[in-house]
């Protein structure tokens, strides 16, 4: 085995027992995997079917499965799988389930919707907007059930972290989903956890069946495991224990879907006689990169005390690690599209980057579509990683358009405008074959405390007649949005009031709207924006279902990079409140936020570039840039509050400062300060 280092030769040969294997990014984990399972097969007398080795990701699966057969092509009986496919065949041959049981994202999504007019929460003019909330509905269920939640108290008691929703509305969903999913006999990727935990507990005869065949089990990415997945695991384990766990506690970035990092960390104490070994080189990122990695991993606490290594300490250069400064938005996407145009003479000091080896790394799907949108019409080829979320499906296009077919005479959508703004029409009046002349009829015979409605929808008629008679798309945008017109724009403001956005919706619903005006503004002729919706439509779809992604620069959120690796790798707003994100919480979250900086800067083999606004810039990026070695007696500081001063001593905790314009020293903790960005090195 001389191709492998000392720590890698230890896990392949491990034959029994629990072990943990903290497997670093870059530290050749699948093939210490693979080539362990060759061991225990050809050294070990193993039979093939009695192993069996879970990930988390059918990808990861099948590259695994793959690379093994490349070895062992005759030996296809060991078992490869996600847990969801794993559990869902030992439901399927004991539980009673078929694989027609399964509910599609599309069904979980109609009915979430249908939930959504249904319940009290979303009645009203403005409640609908909230079926664009579909995506954080179905994470929060996911969270309810994979935390086994038995009452609405139980959200608080266990800090449950939901998606942009409170707990009683998020129970509500919730439990309306579970009753149709039951009355249905349906299950979704949840329940094959949840019931395969309660068929073992219940069933000691399935459970023996299973804890004899898989007698040596293999865990990928043990530290996104959350503690049902976890449960399982440990209940097939028993009485041989013959566990091998790999995993890296400093990538653990699933928290939002359940993922507790915890349990890798007590996998120790879990088994008392439980081996855990470091593979400590990383054979991916060049040393300049690694040691940003280390620095910026070193300041969160809950984690395996461990320094990873750099294998390529070759050619390194001041521009492996690159950190740019911004003022406005504009600036960096130019800046960004001059790098990948080989324009910027720092960042071409490593050499040509083709498109195909760059890869642009966002911390949410919204901030991948902005920039995906200032590619359009470059010569930059791209391709997105995320399904770009179509802007003109949003519930704010649909009513713009509801409102330019209805002007132009097709009453079919009145139903969709009618109380948007609100015109105080009763919605038992409000369907989908009501005419205008039919409300105003109903009204113009009301009682006289309904008389403001018949004005409203007086309006309304002789707003129809006024952007009938502008025709033309960018005219009829303008006056809907005006404040002398329908002024939509206030509509807007209300609902985020009524439905109690939070920030970051409202933030979003600002840019879509911004987009959609621009977008609008475009066409002259309704003929004209038929087309251009349709190329809109066809060129979102591109460059996501593209399968031609050679030569193309790729867009993706940090969460999907993992796992993957670039030439290049461009980090966008490295800024608080976006990275860590503004909702964190100071002591846990923060951690997972850093843990999701190292999964970023370590996607990158030969350069990373870490862009960040000089008005807010992430604390991520201090602690990237220095570790407490690089402060020394002499050198001079900038204090965010005290300005120019000397360093007079350090000690392995604290820096004192001389300030001599201030005529004073003082002390500072070293990790506060660089943490908060108190103190930069001059």
């Amino acid at each position: 085995m001389g191709e492998f280092n000392e720590a890698q030769v230890a896990a392949i040969k491990h034959k029994k027992g629990p072990m943990l294997v903290l497997a670093g990014a870059g530290s050749g984990k699948t093939t210490v995997l693979t080539y362990r399972i060759k061991n225990l097969i050809m050294n070990r007398e193993v039979n093939p079917k009695n192993i069996l080795v879970l990930t988390f990701t059918k990808a990861a699966a099948k590259e695994m499965e793959e690379r093994f057969h490349g070895m062992m092509p005759k030996r296809n009986q060991v078992t490869f799988g996600t847990f969801h496919s794993v559990f869902l065949r030992i439901l399927v041959k004991h539980g009673g389930y078929s694989y027609k049981n399964i509910v599609s994202p599309r069904v979980q999504t109609d009915i979430i919707q249908r939930a959504a007019t249904e319940l009290d929460h979303y009645l009203g003019s403005g409640f609908q907007e909230c079926m664009d909330k579909t995506k954080e509905i179905i994470l929060n269920i996911e969270l309810i059930k994979n935390h086994r939640i038995k009452d609405v108290k139980e959200i608080s008691e266990k800090e449950l972290e939901l998606k942009n929703m409170s707990a009683d509305t998020a129970w509500q969903f919730y439990q309306y989903y579970q009753n149709y999913m039951q009355q249905k006999h349906m299950i979704d990727f949840t329940d094959m956890l949840l019931l395969t935990y309660n068929l073992f507990k219940e069933k000691s005869d399935v459970l023996d069946y299973y804890r004899d065949l898989y007698r040596y089990i293999m865990v990928d990415e043990y530290q996104d495991t959350n503690p049902i997945q976890n449960d399982i695991i440990m209940l097939l384990a028993e009485p041989r224990n013959n566990l091998f766990c790999v995993g890296d506690d400093d990538q653990s970035i699933y928290g939002f879907r359940g993922a507790e990092p915890s349990i890798m960390l007590q996998f120790p104490k879990e088994f008392e006689h439980a081996k855990v070994i470091q593979l400590p080189l990383n054979y991916r990122c060049k040393e300049n990169i690694v040691q940003a990695s280390n620095r910026l991993i070193s300041f969160n606490k809950n984690r395996y005390n461990k320094r990873i290594l750099a294998a390529r300490t070759e050619n390194q250069t001041d521009a492996d690690v690159i950190f740019h400064a911004y003022d406005k938005y504009s600036e960096e996407c130019n800046y960004v599209k001059n790098v990948l145009l080989g324009n910027d003479k720092q960042a071409a000091m490593i050499g040509n980057v083709h498109y195909g080896d760059t890869a642009c790394l966002f911390r949410t799907n919204r901030a991948v579509e902005k920039f995906a949108g200032k590619l359009i019409d470059s010569e930059i080829p791209f391709y997105s990683l995320e399904p770009l979320r179509n802007m003109l499906d949003h519930f704010v296009a649909k009513q713009i358009m509801a409102y330019f077919e209805v002007a132009m005479g097709n009453e079919k959508n009145l139903y969709e405008i009618v109380n948007r703004p609100v015109r105080y029409v009763e919605k038992r009046y409000v369907k989908p074959s009501t005419t205008l002349a039919q409300l105003k009829s109903i009204y113009a015979n009301a009682d006289s405390d309904k008389s403001y409605v018949y004005e409203n929808l007086l309006k309304l008629e002789e707003d129809l007649h006024i952007l009938k008679e502008l025709g033309t798309p960018s005219k009829m945008i303008q006056y809907i949005f005006s404040e002398e017109g329908i002024n939509y724009k206030k509509h807007l403001n209300n609902c985020s009031k009524i439905m109690h956005m939070t920030e970051e919706d409202i933030d979003d619903l600002k840019e879509t709207t911004n987009q959609l005006y621009i977008f609008f503004r475009k066409y002259d002729t309704m003929d004209n924006l038929k087309k251009g919706i349709e190329q809109y439509t066809r060129m979102i779809q591109d460059v996501y279902k593209n399968q031609d992604r050679v030569g193309k620069v790729a867009l993706t959120t940090i969460h999907s990079s993992k796992g993957l690796e670039y030439q290049r790798v461009i980090i966008f707003d490295v800024n608080e409140e976006n990275l860590p994100y503004r909702k964190v919480d100071e002591k846990t979250d923060i951690e997972e936020e850093r843990r999701l900086m190292y999964v970023a800067i370590t996607r990158a083999k030969d350069q990373v570039i870490i862009l960040y606004n000089n008005k807010n810039a992430s604390q991520f990026v201090s602690q990237s840039q220095l570790a407490k070695a690089d402060f020394k007696v002499g050198d001079m500081i900038l204090h965010k509050a005290f300005g120019k001063g000397r360093i007079v001593n350090t000690d392995s905790k604290y820096i004192q400062i001389e300030f001599p314009e201030k005529n004073r020293t003082m002390k500072f903790n070293f990790e506060y300060a660089i943490t908060k960005n108190i103190i930069k090195k001059l």
